[in-house]
């Protein structure tokens, strides 16, 4: 996030948005560690580390008023705009913002400025649905993903899944959250997890035939 200044990063997402429109988001990364920072040459103090949300709410602050408005005056203490304008504008005004906040400050951040959020869900977790009714809008797909599942994890890394039938079983779950907009797996070998999941988990899960439900489940 600190490598490219906001204008700059809104500028680059509304080109690609031209080439495909509806296709391209933009990816907010605070990242979790200092040495993610360091490893790139960007040294950042301790205090300036613990402001990292502070400095991404400006960042989307000023990406959302130019995407809106073409315009943004934003006086943020990290990135103050000065009148700047942004020519062609998104079709509609708006581009969306991914991210993967696991904090309690990363979720409040998805809550407010975020369109998409990769949450783990399932498997045997601690159960953290209050602390994400808490952050979360209450019509949001991360509180829908709370309410739907028994077990929701929102909050913590990915664990590994045991056993096709428990495969089969957790997506069947979370595919009942209403926004759902799909499902992220990740195997140790591409190409043997993909073999395996389409010939022992897929045809455990449940049909899908209501033309409206979108869901998708990609690897």
């Amino acid at each position: 996030m600190l490598t490219l200044p906001p204008a700059l990063t809104a500028r680059m997402a509304v080109t690609l948005d031209s080439i495909a429109p509806g296709r391209a988001g933009v990816n907010i990364v605070t990242g979790w560690q200092p040495k993610q920072y360091q490893q790139i040459g960007i040294e950042l103090t301790p205090e300036h580390f613990a402001r990292r949300h502070d400095c991404a709410a400006e960042y989307a602050q000023v990406m959302q008023g130019l995407w809106r408005d073409g315009r943004s005056n934003v006086k943020g203490d990290v990135f103050p705009m000065d009148d700047c304008v942004l020519e062609p504008r998104p079709t509609d005004g708006r581009i969306p913002i991914v991210c993967a906040g696991q904090s309690e400050k990363g979720l409040e951040f998805v809550a407010k400025y975020g369109d998409y959020n990769f949450v783990g869900a399932g498997g045997d977790m601690n159960n953290t649905s209050a602390s994400m009714e808490m952050v979360a809008k209450e019509s949001s797909t991360a509180a829908n993903l709370v309410r739907a599942i028994k077990n929701p994890q929102p909050t913590g890394m990915l664990k590994p899944i045991r056993g096709y039938e428990q495969g089969a079983a957790m997506r069947d779950e979370i595919a009942e959250a209403p926004g759902l907009k799909g499902i992220l797996s990740t195997f140790d070998d591409f190409l043997i997890g993909m073999e395996q999941f389409g010939q022992y988990i897929q045809p455990l899960m449940k049909p899908r035939s209501d033309a409206g439900r979108k869901t998708s489940f990609a690897a």
